[in-house]
């Protein structure tokens, strides 16, 4: 009898372990994010609340870039402008005046060439 017939587990057990093992370990942070909400920032919807709660009316979705909304918005004056807002807690990070979008077909002003 030799050492390698004594082995509780043979070489294809063992590497069909490491294999679940693996699969276990790369499915875990998924999980993790489904279910234990690792990613502790707010949804759109709640942005877009807050922000309506903060007097402006949104003239499209708040888009998410990273750690921050991107919202285009009209001020209390009916001016346009685009708020950054914090991901994690709401806070309007900074605001932003916001050229008017041209209509198509509108002309473009031409450069002068000097």
């Amino acid at each position: 009898m030799n050492i390698r017939s004594r082995w509780l587990l043979s070489p294809p057990r063992t590497a069909a372990l490491a294999l679940a093992v693996c699969v276990v370990a790369m499915g875990a942070p998924a999980a993790r994010a489904q279910l234990f909400n690792w990613d502790s920032t707010l949804s759109r919807g709640q942005v877009e609340r807050m922000i309506q709660a903060s007097g402006y009316r949104l003239t499209g979705p708040a888009i998410r870039h990273g750690a921050v909304y991107l919202a285009n918005v009209l001020g209390p004056q009916n001016d346009l402008e685009r708020l950054i807002v914090d991901a994690r807690d709401g806070r309007v990070l900074q605001r932003f005046a916001a050229a008017p979008r041209q209509a198509e077909g509108a002309a473009r002003p031409r450069r002068r060439r000097r």
